[in-house]
């Protein structure tokens, strides 16, 4: 029952909301969890094997069991406020807390065991985004590259791109708040954004990156004006001018306030990681925490009308925000947070900018409309 229920909950994210087989797996999913809550002893909160007594204890299936029903809450197909997730979460809490648990098996849980604490780790702030979509643009971002079996794929700030390049880490931001991350890959149109919160655009095409990009024009930008009026909140991350157009975002960003300026600003020669430092002390209305952050090679931003500037280094604004209708506007200067950057690897360990990460999708969450 353990590698079937997380076969069934690690299958679902990966069918579009419309396809009906998603319904199926679904409903197999929530029937298979009635009947272990119907199992469930009511002395431990876990589960015994069936039909054997008195109660055995399965650590492994218990962990397996434990790790695909928060992950269900999570992402919201089992309900939000279920008493008997929450009893799931403490009861495998309890039993990570006593080490002894662990110290007398073989490796065979350890996989189950970091899986459930990974999930109890997120309990807390699983379902502050639950139900809630980001739309990643693949369409004004759209490079492709030959992979290993010699197929086309897109790359390059991209949730499943575990790469340098990609937005993997940034993603699990998301999804640790309950958030789905999904990909836009056709134009913004009002009807393909209107079940999304967010809608994210990093640094579209150039001919430099794609002898046929999908260039971002008026009609684009009257759609998602709408959308944001509506009450959608829209990220938008620049870059610098040959490594991003520069003049088709500000066909939107225009309509804000917000203005990308076709400069290169915290230019970084090799390694050379100081040249791109920002300090940030903390501030309750963006960075709830202070932090070392790495910018490299960005564009600026100027300010009209109502807009406010949440970061400045140097003089220069490289992150703000305005409000229009019911929504949000949030302008990056740089797609800072790809995995190159947030992995804790090639950067040395006093930058932080998976923290800052964290802090900026917290801000979003805050924004969405109630």
């Amino acid at each position: 029952m353990g590698w079937y229920l997380m076969a069934l909950v690690d299958t679902l994210p990966h069918y579009q909301r419309d396809d009906p087989d998603r319904a199926v797996i679904a409903r197999a999913f929530s029937r298979v969890t009635s009947f272990l809550y119907e199992r469930q002893d009511q002395k431990t909160g876990l589960w015994c094997e069936i039909d054997v007594r008195p109660c055995s204890l399965d650590l492994v299936g218990d962990y397996m069991l434990i790790y695909a029903i928060a992950k269900g809450a999570r992402l919201g197909y089992l309900p939000r406020n279920d008493g008997r997730v929450a009893a799931a979460w403490k009861s495998v809490h309890n039993r990570i807390a006593s080490a002894t648990s662990l110290s007398n098996e073989r490796s065979g849980p350890i996989g189950a065991f970091l899986l459930a604490a990974d999930e109890l780790d997120m309990a807390s702030t699983a379902l502050l985004g639950r139900g809630e979509r980001i739309l990643l643009d693949g369409w004004f971002t759209s490079a492709k590259r030959k992979n290993a079996a010699g197929q086309m794929e897109p790359f390059h700030y991209k949730w499943d791109d575990l790469s340098d390049l990609g937005y993997s880490f940034f993603g699990n931001i998301f999804r640790r708040y309950g958030v789905s991350t999904e990909m836009l890959n056709t134009a913004p149109t009002i009807e393909a954004l209107k079940d999304a919160q967010f809608y994210m655009i990093v640094s579209p095409d150039t001919l430099l990156k794609n002898p046929h990009p999908n260039a971002l024009q008026d009609k684009d930008a009257e759609q998602i004006t709408f959308w944001v009026k509506q009450g959608g909140v829209l990220i938008v991350m620049a870059n610098d001018g040959p490594n991003t157009d520069i003049e088709g975002l500000n066909l939107l960003m225009d309509r804000f306030g917000l203005h990308f300026n076709n400069v290169l600003s915290h230019h970084v020669i090799g390694d050379t990681f100081p040249m791109g430092r920002l300090s940030v002390a903390a501030d309750p209305r963006f960075f709830r925490r202070s932090h070392i952050l790495y910018f490299k090679d960005t564009c600026t931003i100027s300010l009209s009308g109502s807009t406010l500037p949440l970061l400045r280094d140097q003089g220069q604004v490289l992150i703000a925000t305005a409000k229009y209708g019911k929504g949000t506007v949030l302008a990056v200067a740089d797609p800072w947070l790809y995995n190159e950057y947030t992995d804790g690897r090639k950067l040395p360990r006093e930058y932080d900018n998976l923290g800052g990460g964290i802090d900026m999708v917290r801000w979003l969450l805050r924004q969405v409309p109630n």
